[in-house]
């Protein structure tokens, strides 16, 4: 019975040609990055930057200012500019043809593995109703005495309260509430903080640019991430930290800062002479109360123990200044003061010198000073310094603690370059918000209501910059303007559309697997690849002849047919992944070997040629079929359960297995009816 060929001959070259089409970005972005490299050869003998650093300006997108940093000469910078224009014009070519190829993992490519733990204490600390002293003691104590684990954690917190005789209720939930209904609701709040923390960063991840970044979940409160090609380790590391609590509060009015000032002052001043602590010697004495920066201010840089007294030290930061800098005029009688200084011509007039910044901190979160500001107010500092006079300088703020909007109502954030002669930011970045309508609605009326005040705005506890409020602002747009560089914004813009994450997180595992071992690996996988197929070719073509190497071309498609299905599901190559490759060269050619052995028992029996390989295939099919189903399903198991590598072993497994059945049934099975064709063919080369 003749069999109608056409139609299999139609379905082996649509999957043929599909496959090439999926596999061409691949081949096109190796091509483009090795003419990419002859030019970032060429770039590195006329400057002094290294691959790396061409490679960040190419992402970037600003070489060109980093050649002219390295080059002097001014014939070398022209051709320097010509070469990175072409670098350039290829970077954008792979950028867009990378989404469609084959992606390289962790192991492959190098990059860094990190595992994050969200800080449930904070967390915990964060869904109090109120907050003191004990509650601060009894979350201590918890920390201290609980395991790295949820539960543990929960089932100490329960212990501590309950030892202390502290219902929870009393800082948690209802009052009517039972203490085992608020840790249940607690333990909520914890699950759902973790599941949105995991989407937070993959936004975040997503944004940066990583190349099929792997997030996954580990425990109840951890998450690891494995970012393959990424060379600026920390860069990434600061995005994906960064807890992004986006706040606009109003600045209080000069004369009540003032006034909370020299509540500081003198509480501060019955505190170190109740402590009999001296501070500068022959310093002269003076009324002056204002905090104003005297026109010959007199610096003197002193310890800090001789200002706060003996035994200390600045223990919260390991960079801290030992000594600061203060106003010899105002040091006896004003010693809070003479660590600040003012700043002629701005709104918000108060700050200090950077040397100052960690023992001023110090001052203002000790229990004695926090008594003296009002419960409605918080003090808080610039995140970058100003340069006046080549010296660094912090502003410092008094702000009103409820905030007036936050980052939760943002819709969008982007980069601009500042205009306007009146910006303070005009010529350099700045991020842009919008808002979304709920949120333009309250930014119009919070404006509308405080025209003429500052209405700072927060990040992270830092103040980014504290606008004027000159008219309502009904649009529901604002703009962050600070000593940003373009990368600076953009990373800033990145976290703050992605969102702020519900609980602060921490790093408590990295490790970085560097591009020449990644590199190593490949070039192992590659060559037990190849030593595995020369071995299978020479096997199959001595034993089986003609019939071998047409199992071998089956074999090389069988290849082509995966790595294309790779591609087209944007899977990520891994070692385990050229694990599975290397097993299925060894299943594809099985399948071939059992139709061989089945073709030969038909001949045996003396049936003709085309009876025996009707007979070989059709008796072999369901053996065949039963061997790669059952595989199959282990490897779903496998990819169900799995996390990281065994989930690259099983892809590649799952995907070989169907693509070994393809070429081993059906486009062999072609071959010998297309050689065989109308012909009588006596012998078989089996």
């Amino acid at each position: 019975m003749r069999r109608n060929n056409l139609i299999r001959s139609l379905i082996v070259g649509i999957v043929i040609i599909w496959g090439g089409y999926q596999l061409y970005p691949t081949f096109k972005v190796n091509q483009l990055q090795k003419e990419q490299s002859i030019y970032a050869d060429q770039l590195i003998q006329l400057s002094s930057l290294d691959v790396d650093e061409i490679q960040a300006g190419l992402n970037a997108g600003d070489l060109p200012s980093r050649l002219e940093d390295s080059i002097n000469d001014e014939s070398k910078l022209n051709e320097a500019y010509e070469l990175a224009e072409k670098a350039a014009l290829l970077h954008d070519d792979i950028v867009k043809e990378e989404n469609s190829a084959i992606k390289q993992g962790l192991d492959l490519l190098g990059g860094t593995y990190l595992v994050y733990e969200v800080n449930l204490p904070q967390l915990v600390k964060n869904a109090a109703k109120k907050q003191d002293a004990r509650l601060d003691s009894l979350l201590a104590v918890v920390d201290s005495r609980s395991g790295a684990s949820e539960s543990d954690y929960f089932n100490t917190f329960s212990t501590v309260f309950e030892e202390a005789g502290v219902r929870l209720s009393l800082y948690f939930g209802q009052r009517i509430q039972k203490d085992s209904d608020i840790v249940d609701e607690l333990k909520k709040q914890a699950a759902d903080a973790v599941s949105r923390t995991l989407e937070v960063l993959r936004n975040r991840v997503d944004q940066f640019g990583v190349s099929e970044p792997s997030i996954t979940k580990q425990g109840e409160n951890r998450i690891i991430i494995e970012l393959a090609g990424i060379k600026d380790v920390q860069r990434a590391k600061d995005i994906i930290g960064k807890t992004a609590l986006l706040e606009f509060k109003l600045v209080k009015e000069p004369d009540v800062s003032m006034a909370i000032l020299q509540d500081i002052d003198k509480a501060l001043k019955a505190k170190l002479s109740n402590s009999a602590t001296s501070t500068i010697e022959d310093s002269a004495a003076t009324t002056d109360s204002t905090g104003t920066r005297p026109a010959a201010r007199k610096d003197k840089e002193v310890s800090v123990e001789s200002l706060l007294g003996e035994g200390t030290t600045i223990d919260n930061e390991s960079n801290a200044d030992s000594t600061v800098l203060v106003d010899e005029s105002l040091a006896n009688d004003r010693p809070f003061l003479a660590l600040l200084t003012t700043f002629p011509g701005y709104r918000n007039s108060i700050g200090l010198p950077a040397k100052n910044l960690q023992a001023v901190k110090r001052i203002v979160n000790s229990p004695e000073i926090q008594r003296v500001i009002p419960a409605n107010t918080e003090v808080h500092f610039s995140g970058d310094p100003m340069i006046i006079d080549e010296q660094e300088y912090y502003q410092m703020y008094f702000l009103k603690k409820e905030a007036e909007i936050t980052g939760k109502y943002l819709e969008e954030a982007n980069v601009s370059i500042g205009s306007g002669s009146q910006s303070m930011s005009q010529g350099k970045p700045q991020v842009n918000l919008r808002f979304n309508t709920e949120g333009a609605r309250i930014f119009s009326v919070v404006t509308g209501a405080n025209v003429n005040k500052l209405l700072a705005i927060v990040l992270d506890g830092k103040v980014a910059s504290a606008p004027n409020i000159n008219g309502k602002i009904p649009g529901g747009s604002a703009q962050i303007e600070g000593s940003f560089t373009m990368q600076e914004a953009k990373d800033l813009a990145i976290v703050l559309r992605a969102g702020a994450l519900p609980a602060p997180i921490h790093v408590i595992e990295e490790r970085t697997v560097g591009p020449s071992l990644g590199q190593d690996s490949v070039d192992a996988g590659q060559l037990s690849l190849l030593i595995g197929i020369a071995l299978v070719i020479v096997f199959m073509i001595i034993y089986y002849k003609l019939s071998g190497f047409i199992a071998d071309i089956a074999l090389i498609i069988n290849l082509f047919l995966l790595l294309a299905a790779l591609a087209f599901f944007h899977a990520t190559l891994t070692l385990p992944g050229i694990a599975g490759i290397i097993l299925t060269v060894g299943m594809a050619v099985d399948a071939n070997v059992l139709i061989f052995e089945r073709i030969r028992e038909e001949l045996k029996t003396g049936k003709t040629v085309r009876a025996a390989i009707d007979a070989g295939y059709e008796r072999a099919f369901w053996t065949i079929f039963d061997a790669n189903i059952t595989t199959f399903l282990t490897a779903l198991v496998l990819y169900q359960f799995g996390t990281g590598p065994v989930r690259g072993f099983a892809v590649t497994l799952s995907i070989g297995i169907i693509a070994s059945m393809f070429t081993a049934i059906v486009f062999t099975h072609l071959v010998y009816d297309l050689a065989i064709g109308k012909r009588s063919v006596s012998k078989l080369s089996v």
